[in-house]
């Protein structure tokens, strides 16, 4: 490992790693010779997330943030996992650990845009994406590993978006689920979690909005309930394109993979000035899962997978970040 790593950048660069409902729960040790990268168990989400599938994926995520920026220091970022064999790690919250080498060569052209990469709530123009994006988005996918499927047909898209309607209000079902993820939910911003500006649920009917999301009241407003799926169905129904990123891996190592080749697609996007969404409320039942793989010609049987939309939006209000000193204990 070099003498002195360039641990300030480093850090700020992993603050803007996306993870699901912005929970950031990387936090890492630096040893003599390496980086240890772990999570916060505060941070885990046992309902949404019980296999800890999405922990992975965000921490994988992150590893390709700091993969990126270390290129600008003339480094290349090797990641071990322990030796462990399973399908999750259970060593005191220990995923592996970075090690820094010195590399030749121009720094990464994803850098400029680590900052910039974001996720956008709102509505998307519907005009359709450059020419050879799509393209560019899968060879991303697959130099990490990983497949992307995608459709631009709009019945394919309709149809996608009214079963992420179903899926949304299927969801309203599991009281606990709601709970969790309300457990997350800010009502302005703050350093972690998702505001109801990010979520674009401000404006005119904010007020409304911070009335009747409490669990106690949203499991039972049906009308509220139908209002958020709406949203949901309108968002994705008028995207130009529908993305999915897959993996066959069953084991967490290849969920963190797929976590970094996910990044990875997003931030090619960004080069593009494009910005994403998930959705995964179409995948939530398994009728949903066969009719989305249907629509976008999925071969094969993908355990793993992050569907999103893509395209152009305005502006979009941002999720807040942990200081980057708190990523470090």
């Amino acid at each position: 490992m070099p003498a002195k790593l360039p641990t300030e950048a480093l850090l700020e660069a992993a603050r803007w790693a996306p993870s699901l409902y912005n929970t950031q729960p990387w936090r890492f040790r630096p040893t003599a010779d390496a980086w240890e990268v772990r999570w916060d168990p505060e941070c885990e989400l046992p309902v949404a997330d019980p296999q800890r599938v999405a922990l992975m994926m965000n921490l994988g995520a992150v590893i390709e943030y700091l993969a990126v920026a270390a290129s600008a220091h003339g480094l290349d970022v090797q990641f071990t996992p322990p030796d462990f064999r399973g399908t999750q790690p259970n060593l005191g919250f220990i995923v592996g650990k970075l090690l820094f080498v010195e590399r030749t060569g121009e720094p990464s052209p994803l850098l400029p845009f680590l900052a910039s990469r974001q996720t956008s709530r709102k509505p998307y123009r519907t005009e359709p994406l450059p020419p050879g994006v799509l393209d560019e988005l899968q060879a991303a996918a697959a130099s990490a590993g990983c497949w992307l499927y995608h459709t631009t047909d709009r019945a394919a898209i309709a149809t996608i978006a009214a079963e992420a309607a179903r899926g949304t209000m299927a969801q309203f079902g599991e009281p606990e689920r709601y709970a969790e993820f309300y457990r997350w939910l800010r009502p302005l911003s703050a350093a972690d979690g998702l505001d109801i500006p990010s979520l674009d649920l401000a404006g005119p009917w904010g007020s409304l909005w911070k009335s009747v999301l409490p669990p106690s009241r949203m499991t039972r407003l049906k009308l509220a309930q139908w209002a958020l799926a709406s949203q949901q169905r309108a968002l994705i129904q008028s995207t130009p394109a529908v993305c999915m990123l897959a993996t066959n891996s069953r084991e967490w190592k290849g969920w963190v993979q797929a976590g970094r080749a996910l990044s990875r697609v997003w931030l090619h996007a960004a080069r593009h000035g494009l910005v994403t969404h998930p959705t995964p409320s179409a995948l939530y039942t398994p009728a949903g899962r066969e009719l989305v793989h249907e629509r976008l010609g999925v071969e094969g049987d993908f355990l793993v997978s992050c569907l999103f939309r893509l395209g152009e939006s305005l502006p979009a209000p941002r999720s807040g970040r942990l200081e980057a000193e708190s990523l470090l204990f």
